[in-house]
């Protein structure tokens, strides 16, 4: 009996899934309609932490945007109409193109170029206001190299980041704390 409700639960639970990626679907296909005609959504990926989908067709400059603002905001919106429940809630992911792959691979090549450059000239670089999502990604590229050290500046969502060389080995932050090193 146990084991029967446990079946029936997780097959309704797969169902919940499959209809909340079809209306995560639905929802992106009518806003990208606006943007274009040709454009489809597809269901990419399907987990229990998150939906990806995946936008095919024209326009692909205007619906992924300078950056990919405009992949951002379709990716918010979807979220906030899809997700308005906070108990069944699934992050929901968009992409076209692999836009976000490139994206990732770009800032993570900036982000050691940039890291040899401030080792060499021992001056820190600050890099232009960026969304949090991409300054996580140069933090997490960066977090290894005991020479560096990055910090987010400014306020908002789009905030700049600067990579510090560390002075002597240590790190600013620990210098002065009477710990012995």
């Amino acid at each position: 009996e146990k084991t029967e409700r446990t079946e029936k639960t997780e097959i309704a639970e797969k169902a919940e899934m499959a209809e909340k990626a079809q209306k995560a679907q639905e929802v992106l296909q009518g806003l990208i309609g606006w943007l274009s005609e040709q454009a489809t959504v597809e269901i990419k990926e399907e987990t229990s932490e998150r939906i990806l989908l995946e936008i095919h067709g024209d326009k692909t400059g205007l619906l992924i945007g300078k950056r990919g603002q405009t992949l951002d905001a379709l990716q918010f919106l979807s979220n906030k109409m899809v997700n308005r429940s906070r108990d069944s809630a699934k992050r929901i992911e968009v992409d076209m193109e692999q836009y976000r792959k490139r994206r990732e691979q770009s800032l993570r090549s900036m982000a050691v170029r940039l890291g040899q450059k401030v080792k060499k000239k021992r001056k820190p670089i600050t890099i232009e206001a960026m969304n949090a999502h991409d300054r996580r990604i140069v933090h997490l590229t960066l977090k290894n190299d005991r020479a560096l050290e990055t910090k987010s500046v400014g306020k908002g969502e789009m905030r700049k980041l600067v990579i510090h060389p560390v002075n002597g080995g240590r790190s600013k932050r620990y210098e002065g704390s009477g710990a012995a090193s």
